[in-house]
């Protein structure tokens, strides 16, 4: 027979107390079989190796496994350290923890009114997301609520320990701090925050995510966003593309894009056409800039200006990119209220220092990046002779089918995407295809109808509708060998590069 040696005198005092004074507690106790865990002073109640240095599994803990799971750990048994946080068990380290005996274990009155009102407690405290210790929350909820891990939200409130927020009858700090992230992750209403976060009133609501903003400001968005919080050589180490400065300039140390007092003379401003009446301010302050060219009243760019244009998307992608990363921010994504407008500038700062701290920085280099910057430089100038072809004969086309074409090369992915120097075709590609074969019968197999030269059997033809219009129709030429793709072009305004 074991006794039960894990007394509570706090809750002990609360539930005599509340018995009638003239009303003895029973003496008598009831016997229970209960799944004990290991209990040792040198064994791990989770993992069960001998370790030397220990942590005393907290009441609370103990408390919870035996609720949730019928396993019982006895007063005092230790874990190692590493499976503790904050002086609490790891969640996932909790559930990991199995009875080694099952014994049987003697309860008093006294004891079982402890329990009782332990189970109350539990209860009573359950919400339907918590964030607080043990932060049995998983994973998948997690990320799904505030956009960022459990790891990287124990880190966050860290920073925020020292801020003003505090404890209050509605919430704690780490629910504060959940709440807020939610708000921005999901773009939700108050009133439904009041609902999920189990809160009195949305004026509740309003006050935390005003405390929480701030506290955010203060403690945290200096640490991850701004000129002063990383220097220029960090940004040339991590932030910068090795494609990007091959491509735009012969100095290994310069940044693409940079602003303040980082500013070295002749640094390059990558921009979009938007910027076509700052491009003059930003050469006379000593800064390169490069913009794709304008058509001008024509059909269709020349090949050199389309080979450049291709040299500047190809960088500027990046800022892409950062508006969907942004918009991984449900609140950022969707029309905002006029009563919330004052406080765009803040959520956004908060979501930009949320992005720079837990998300992998969108620059990385891929194993190829080499080979697609030289074919990039080699072909910059060089005129598209298809085009030119096209221009000088008259060619006769015949419609035939793409199961016909037993000459045409097959390409490995890497092959591809040093064609399209990228992969934002290739992802377009799929669609593009399949808009192709919708108007076919769907009583029959798809068919993707082309042409070839009736001249020139390594020539063909494929009509595409363009992206943006359902009234443009283009052709795409394509000239190839049994080993490679030699050469192509298209009749858009950007079709006749040579550089994807």
């Amino acid at each position: 027979m074991m006794g039960i040696d894990d007394k509570d005198d706090d809750g002990n005092n609360e539930y005599v107390t509340a018995a009638p004074s003239n009303d003895p507690i029973d003496t008598n106790v009831v016997t229970l079989p209960l799944n004990i865990s290991v209990s040792s002073h040198h064994h791990c109640v989770v993992c069960r190796e001998n370790v030397n240095s220990t942590c005393t599994v907290s009441d609370e803990d103990r408390d919870l496994l035996f609720m949730q799971s019928n396993i019982f750990i006895p007063k005092g048994s230790r874990c190692c350290p590493d499976h503790v946080v904050d002086g609490r068990l790891i969640n996932d380290n909790l559930n990991k923890i199995r009875p080694r005996d099952i014994m049987q274990t003697s309860f008093s009155a006294t004891d079982i009114l402890t329990w009782l009102g332990k189970f109350r407690n539990h209860y009573n405290s359950i919400r339907y997301f918590d964030f607080d210790p043990p932060f049995s929350m998983s994973e998948s909820d997690c990320y799904n609520l505030t956009g960022i891990s459990k790891a990287n939200f124990d880190h966050l409130v860290k920073l925020l320990a020292d801020s003003n927020i505090k404890n209050s009858s509605n919430r704690s700090f780490r629910n504060a701090v959940g709440l807020f992230l939610t708000k921005p992750r999901l773009g939700i209403s108050n009133k439904v925050l009041t609902t999920i976060f189990q809160f009195s009133n949305s004026q509740a609501v309003s006050r935390t995510l005003a405390a929480v903003r701030q506290a955010m400001l203060t403690h945290f968005v200096p640490h991850y966003l701004g000129f002063n919080h990383i220097s220029r050589q960090e940004v040339i180490d991590n932030h910068s593309s090795p494609l990007a400065t091959q491509l735009l300039t012969d100095k290994p140390n310069t940044v693409v894009l940079v602003i303040d007092d980082w500013i070295a003379e002749h640094d390059l401003a990558v921009v979009d056409r938007g910027f076509r009446d700052s491009t003059g301010m930003m050469r006379a302050l000593g800064l390169d800039a490069c913009m794709p060219d304008f058509l001008n009243g024509r059909h269709r760019f020349d090949a050199l200006e389309a080979n450049r244009s291709r040299f500047i998307s190809k960088i500027r992608w990046v800022v892409e990119s950062a508006n969907g990363r942004v918009k991984h921010f449900k609140w950022l994504d969707q029309t905002i209220q006029n009563t919330t407008i004052p406080q765009i500038r803040d959520y956004l700062q908060i979501a930009c220092a949320l992005v720079n701290a837990y998300r992998a920085s969108a620059i990385s280099s891929f194993s190829n990046y080499d080979q697609i910057a030289t074919k990039l430089l080699a072909h910059l100038h060089e005129p598209n002779l298809l085009r030119t072809r096209l221009n000088n004969e008259v060619l006769r086309w015949s419609n035939d089918d793409a199961s016909n074409l037993v000459g045409f090369p097959i390409l490995t992915i890497d092959q591809i995407r040093l064609i399209t120097v990228g992969i934002f075709q290739l992802k377009q590609a799929r669609a593009y295809s399949e808009e192709h074969c919708s108007a076919t019968d769907l009583n029959n197999q798809a068919d993707f109808p082309l042409q070839i030269c009736n001249t020139d059997g390594q020539l063909i033809r494929i009509r595409f509708q363009s992206r943006h219009s359902n009234a443009k129709l283009y052709y795409t030429y394509i000239q190839f060998s049994t080993e490679e793709i030699l050469n192509s072009c298209c009749d858009y305004p950007i079709g006749d590069r040579q550089v994807g």
